[in-house]
């Protein structure tokens, strides 16, 4: 058995996207011989830090005895005035979490290291900052160091970056750190290709594809609902974020020299349109469905489970379907998965990366299939549409392409689509066997050390 010092700024009971990777990883690891040891934030300072609410029912998954350090993180100062808010804006590279972190994490690391004796270093991100205070630690104790990379950093292209020499720093950052790892994990062979390509000089051996999964027995397959009434409600869910922003696309889409201010001098490195993950062309579809076809049309309702965003208004008027979409709010995890199991399909977007593939696999699509139900993909080429496509519980339709995908729904939700679910493909998705992965590069680096 060997220990992992698991630095998870994002742990439950915090309720957000990126607490449950990590969440199951320390559920499974002990079974394949690796003791994680927790390093995380105080409960209460993780629900301000994120601006998230606290769900006890997350817990439950962490094994008992499990070690957990928990470090205060207090609130950030906040600049008074607009030159000093200016200042930070422009002279930060990266978000101060680690930073505020810091001070507890110095005064109490150096006893739960010396008590419990790590072999390895592992460390989630995002937060970014996690990533070079964790390869600090990793020095300070002469331990190897693994990344786990959920998301991109330097490529992360929902917002542009306040110029091109931030994002310089922030590749400068990124490498620094890869080059300090013993191994570098990632979610997609496509966000691996990106790393890769960012990082020419890098190993290609060191970035290697951990998946996301899901956790538990899939249910049984349910590909249509047979209705005693055949105009009865047919329902399309959604659960989560959609991580579409009007006004940074607004900004991407506009040549600099048109930007106002200091908006000319925004970097992007690549054109990623966010509104792909939005339910935009999904409203689109439906729109059309229901000029085209009413009786089909008229059937289908949209349930969204989560925040609400503030564009949300705006679109569905714009689709004139106020009478066909039906918001939840947000509610805890558990009660989301009940809800995505009881409509007849949930809906998977991506985004679309111009001149290349998306590299996002959502959790949301795992959580998706433990409801059992099929999915209605539109979405765009790459990472989500492979998977798709391969597990076999989609019927796809290419957002741009509306003819296809009106007909795409109107034969979902008339209950001719011919989907059959690939159990052997799936279950290489399961979180013990993602665990289990993880457990033989955490060995590796542990190995590396002797």
């Amino acid at each position: 058995m060997i220990r992992a010092l698991f630095i998870a700024l994002e742990f439950p009971p915090l309720s957000q996207t990126g607490v449950h990777r990590s969440a199951r990883f320390v559920k499974y690891l002990s079974e394949f011989g690796v003791e994680p040891l927790v390093v995380t934030l105080a409960a209460a300072d993780a629900a301000r830090a994120f601006s998230a609410p606290l769900d006890d029912a997350l817990s439950a998954d962490i094994p008992d005895g499990t070690r957990v350090l928990r470090l205060a993180c207090p609130l950030p100062r906040v600049p008074n005035g607009r030159i000093a808010r200016a200042a930070r804006h422009y002279l930060r590279v990266v978000e101060d979490l680690a930073a505020r972190v810091r001070p507890d994490l110095e005064a109490r690391l150096p006893a739960f290291v010396a008590a419990h004796r790590p072999d390895v270093v592992y460390v989630s991100m995002p937060p970014f900052s996690a990533g070079p205070l964790a390869a600090e630690v990793a020095r300070r104790f002469s331990l190897p160091l693994v990344v786990d990379m959920r998301d991109g950093w330097s490529h992360w292209c929902s917002g542009a970056f306040p110029s091109y020499l931030h994002f310089r720093a922030v590749l400068h950052r990124e490498r620094r750190l890869f080059e300090a790892a013993h191994t570098v994990v990632t979610v997609t062979e496509q966000l691996a290709g990106m790393f890769r390509q960012a990082h020419p000089g890098l190993p290609t051996t060191r970035v290697q594809v951990v998946t996301n999964g899901f956790d538990g027995a899939l249910p049984p397959w349910m590909p249509s609902r047979t209705h005693a009434d055949p105009s009865a409600p047919f329902v399309v869910g959604y659960s989560g974020r959609y991580y579409y922003a009007p006004e940074a696309r607004a900004i991407a889409n506009t040549p600099w020299w048109k930007r106002a201010g200091h908006r000319k001098i925004h970097y992007q490195p690549a054109h990623e349109d966010w509104l792909y993950r939005s339910p935009w062309f999904f409203f689109r579809a439906l729109a059309a469905l229901r000029r085209i076809d009413p009786e089909t049309g008229r059937r289908v309702r949209y349930q969204h489970v989560g925040t609400i965003p503030s564009w949300w208004d705006a679109m569905v008027s714009e689709h004139g379907l106020s009478d066909a979409v039906h918001c939840v709010g947000r509610v805890p995890l558990a009660e989301a998965q009940r809800l995505s199991a009881a409509v007849d399909a949930n809906l998977c977007t991506s985004v679309k990366v111009v001149g290349g593939e998306d590299y996002a696999l959502a959790s949301k699509t795992f959580d998706y299939l433990l409801g059992g139900r099929p999915v209605f993909g539109l979405v765009t080429r790459g990472a989500q549409r492979e998977f798709l496509r391969r597990a076999g519980v989609a019927v796809l339709a290419d957002p741009d392409d509306l003819q296809g995908s009106v007909e795409a729904l109107r034969v979902l939700v008339r209950g001719e689509a011919h989907l059959s679910r690939d159990d052997a493909y799936l279950s290489g998705f399961s979180r013990r066997n993602t665990a289990g992965a993880l457990a033989r590069v955490l060995m590796e680096a542990a190995a590396a050390r002797r």
